[in-house]
């Protein structure tokens, strides 16, 4: 009964601050895969159960989340432009209200964005959990020294904040159920100057907001993951993603595999295969996630994403 209510009213509350001129094209602060496991199995993210990632995939995830401390550092350059950085951190040394910090910027002085965000979890029951994650946003932009024309420059900043929710039930000790609300409240105040007087001005922008519904299966062997993502009131289409993770070797090394596309063409399809590598000595354990994906109908769209984890137990 709780879990029913709580869905409800997460839906409710989203159609009911929602705005009709939300803008349909995520902008800023798009989730380009911020995790390599995550890419490495078609995007999916509901249900990874991932330490300190769980702030950025689903904050309800902390609610299982047994290691004293966990740490995930990612870096990486997408499409060789923008350069970033991805940094996430959990603890459960509160008792039943287990905690993450998750930090991401990305840009350069012509445009940069930076997201500070913190996930708490809370268990209900064994079998079902609740999470929430509140973030800031900031943006900079027009800093590039090379971009001052005869005073044409435009420069200028933002800030802002969002939400995320997540719930997840477990029906057995091999099957769960998710869903993630993403930026269910949202918005960045914009200031800009320069451009001749032309550009001068503020405005308010939301960031489009989406929920995922997610539901995985798993086996001393092989774990099956399938996440279905829609869009709030705007253009972006629906998307089907489906990740599988193989253990191969006494749960130290595992293959991955995934695929991502939209759900009713098939189109902008996605692929991803990786490896992740975890030991444990004593009370700590070293992780090393591998991830690659590729667009067949893109060209200079292929890209590898290395992370690297730490665990204390």
């Amino acid at each position: 009964m709780k879990f029913k209510k709580v869905i409800a009213a997460l839906i409710i509350s989203q159609f009911a601050i929602s705005d009709d001129e939300l803008s349909s094209i995520p902008g800023a602060f798009v989730d380009v895969g911020y995790s390599a496991k995550s890419v490495s199995m078609g995007m999916v993210q509901t249900n990874l159960n991932e330490g300190a990632l769980s702030a950025i995939f689903n904050p309800s995830n902390l609610a299982n989340e047994k290691n004293k401390h966990s740490i995930y550092l990612n870096n990486f350059k997408l499409r060789n432009l923008d350069n970033y950085l991805v940094l996430a951190y959990s603890t459960n040394s509160i008792q039943n209200i287990p905690m993450g910090i998750l930090l991401i910027t990305n840009g350069d002085e012509l445009w940069s964005e930076s997201q500070i965000g913190v996930s708490i979890g809370y268990s209900f029951t064994e079998t079902f959990g609740i999470g929430l994650t509140s973030k800031i946003y900031t943006v900079s932009a027009g800093n590039n020294k090379d971009g001052e024309i005869q005073d044409l420059q435009v420069s200028g900043d933002g800030f802002g904040f969002g939400f995320d929710s997540g719930l997840q039930y477990k029906l057995s000790e091999t099957q769960k159920f998710a869903l993630v609300f993403k930026n269910l409240f949202s918005s960045v105040s914009y200031n800009s100057s320069g451009g001749g007087g032309l550009a001068e001005g503020s405005y308010n922008e939301n960031i489009p907001s989406h929920y995922v519904f997610g539901y995985s299966v798993k086996n001393k062997s092989v774990s099956l993951f399938l996440d279905i993502l829609n869009g709030y009131k705007n253009d972006s289409p629906k998307e089907v993603r489906i990740g599988s993770e193989w253990n191969i070797f006494r749960n130290i090394i595992n293959l991955r595999g995934g695929y991502r596309s939209e759900l009713m063409t098939g189109e902008n399809k996605m692929y991803g295969f990786g490896t992740g590598i975890q030991y444990g000595f004593k009370n700590i354990e070293l992780i090393l996630n591998l991830g690659y994906f590729f667009r067949p109908v893109e060209e200079n769209m292929n890209e590898m994403r290395i992370e690297i984890g730490f665990n204390v137990k």
